[in-house]
C-alpha cells in the first residue's frame, strides 16, 4: 500500500476484518487442540511481547509469530495457508507502525487469548481474538486515514 486511495483503503478494511474473523476461528479451534508443547510456545511468545515494549516495529512481527504458533496449535492445514496468504497482504512497514506502538496493548490482549486457549475455553478465546484484531486493525487503518488527510 505505497500510495492511499480508496480502493486500496477499502481493500485494506476487508483484509482486516477477514483477519479478525478467520483469527478467531483460529483461536476457537486452538483452544480446542491446543497440546501442552503450543502452550508453552505461546508463553515464549507473549514473554519476548512483554519485552519488546518501546519497538513498534518487534511488536509487530512478534504480534505475527503469536498468530503463527496459534494457527499451528489448530493442527489445520486449511488456517496455516489462509494465514499465509493474509500474512502476504498485511502491511508490515512503517506506515502502520503507530498501530503497535502501545507496546503494552498488545501482550494484554494476547495474554486473553492465551489464558482462553489454556482454559480450553473455545468462546473466550474466539471473543479475545476478535477484539485483539478488531482493535489493532482498527489503529491501521486510523494510521492510514492520518496519512490520506
Amino acid at each position: 500500500f505505497p500510495y492511499a486511495t480508496p480502493f486500496r483503503s477499502a481493500f485494506l478494511a476487508d483484509a482486516l476484518g477477514g483477519r479478525g474473523d478467520v483469527g478467531g476461528a483460529i483461536a476457537w479451534r486452538a483452544a480446542a487442540r491446543a497440546d501442552e508443547a503450543g502452550v508453552a510456545h505461546l508463553r515464549h511468545v507473549l514473554s519476548q511481547l512483554e519485552d519488546a515494549q518501546g519497538n513498534a516495529a518487534t511488536v509487530q512481527a512478534l504480534d505475527m509469530e503469536f498468530w503463527k504458533v496459534l494457527t499451528n496449535a489448530t493442527g489445520n492445514r486449511a488456517f496455516k495457508l489462509i494465514l499465509n496468504s493474509v500474512s502476504v497482504a498485511y502491511p508490515r512497514d512503517d506506515k502502520f507502525r503507530s498501530a503497535f506502538a502501545d507496546g503494552a496493548a498488545i501482550p494484554r490482549a494476547l495474554s486473553q487469548v492465551l489464558a482462553a486457549v489454556e482454559a480450553g475455553d473455545a468462546d473466550a478465546a474466539r471473543d479475545a481474538a476478535e477484539a485483539h484484531l478488531t482493535a489493532s486493525g482498527d489503529l491501521i487503518l486510523a494510521s492510514l486515514d492520518e496519512r490520506e488527510a
